[in-house]
């Protein structure tokens, strides 16, 4: 176990390079790779006695040190290297908790969910993230990309942004309408009432009642499939059953996923505080949760709606701003092809462009739908 100190006890410790910190519960522990202490103080004190040092200290997950740190009135003016962010750049898309990345680095895990026991494990630990970081040459990118990222994204989760309530509860009130008189549309093509979110209902009015081709059977039951590629599939063929369906699914998500969700996560100050996950997306992009406002749907007049939800305060404004083509112009830069490099520098439409290539035809005698295979591309993460 941890042998308690006291803060000036503590503070040789916070100075030597590789020290590793936690703090919760108004109890910090502070470890190296020979020694653990813990110490039990006001948790501005404790916050006062690691800020000063937070630049040669190893933690796990960064943001939270830093809000809990700010939260106890302190002002941190450094970034402390984070054990989450290393083991999420040397592996994206792995699990980066304290005790997967012990597991993966070969580290004895914390023998229990206490301060001294994560310093410990991540004393351990950092001497071999930092090798590792060096000899993969992440070195640079985790500690001018990364680490500086953190404190941004711990202010503007702090920050947080407004929402106009009044909007969506009057979109709230449109689609309660609407979606009633789509249930009652699709009652009536379907000859009769069923219980719309029903699978097996749905399957038996849409390919018994109804007679559509069955185009694909549920892998463990081996059902008819009601799913959205399916139901896409039928209305594509005429068939308005499926189209309504798709439109009372879409609206049906819409409502409850964000119109009636969203009220309820906004706080006294009147904003939605959304929390930007860093070593979550495999790609490397940053991932939003409780709520996940990256996903609200842009392409339909409804989803629109709800967009303008969010507002800016008086005499500010919001600004989205966005790249364009990312990833296809990674892969010009990377695979250095000679069309991809000339479309992007004559400011082509590169969906155009491919297109032209793959089929074979002039850019302006391109159609909609070659256009629409390539631009999937765009979309993809």
């Amino acid at each position: 176990p941890a042998r308690e100190a006291t803060l000036e006890q503590v503070e040789p410790l916070l100075r030597r390079e590789g020290a590793a910190v936690a703090l919760a519960e108004g109890r910090l522990a502070v470890a190296t790779a020979k020694d653990a202490v813990a110490v039990v103080a006001p948790q501005d004190k404790l916050a006062r006695a690691v800020a000063p040092h937070l630049g040669t200290l190893w933690c796990h997950d960064a943001k939270a040190l830093l809000a809990a740190l700010r939260d106890a009135g302190a002002k941190p003016a450094a970034v402390p290297r984070d054990a989450m962010l290393a083991g999420y750049l040397l592996a994206p898309g792995e699990t980066t908790d304290l005790a997967a990345l012990c597991q993966r680095f070969a580290v004895t895990p914390p023998a229990g969910d206490t301060p001294d026991e994560h310093a410990r494990a991540l004393a351990a630990l950092a001497p071999i993230l930092a090798t590792r970081l060096k000899k993969e040459g992440l070195e640079e990118v985790f500690t001018t990309l990364e680490l500086p990222l953190v404190p941004v994204l711990e202010e503007m989760e702090r920050h947080g942004i407004r929402l106009d309530i009044t909007v969506l509860e009057e979109l709230s009130r449109r689609l309660t309408t609407s979606l009633a008189e789509l249930e009652r549309e699709i009652h009536s093509e379907a000859g009769g009432p069923f219980n719309i979110n029903s699978p097996q209902q749905l399957a038996e009015v849409l390919f018994e009642r109804r007679g559509l081709p069955v185009l694909r059977r549920t892998a463990k039951t081996k059902a008819p499939s009601t799913d959205a590629d399916v139901l896409a599939e039928l209305a594509a063929r005429g068939h308005r059953l499926p189209m309504l369906l798709l439109e009372y699914r879409e609206q049906t998500k819409l409502k409850s996923t964000y119109v009636d969700a969203l009220p309820k996560q906004v706080a006294a100050d009147g904003r939605v505080h959304t929390r930007f996950n860093q070593a979550v997306a495999a790609t490397g992009r940053l991932s939003s949760s409780d709520p996940n406002l990256q996903n609200i749907p842009v392409r339909t007049e409804l989803g629109r709606e709800v967009r303008r939800a969010f507002v800016a305060d008086p005499h500010h404004v919001l600004l989205a701003a966005d790249y364009s083509q990312i990833e296809l112009r990674v892969l010009a830069h990377l695979s250095q092809d000679p069309a991809l490099e000339e479309a992007f520098s004559r400011g082509e439409d590169i969906h155009r462009a491919t297109a032209a290539l793959v089929f074979g035809v002039a850019p302006e005698l391109v159609g909609p739908e070659q256009r629409q295979l390539e631009a999937v591309l765009d979309r993809l993460d």
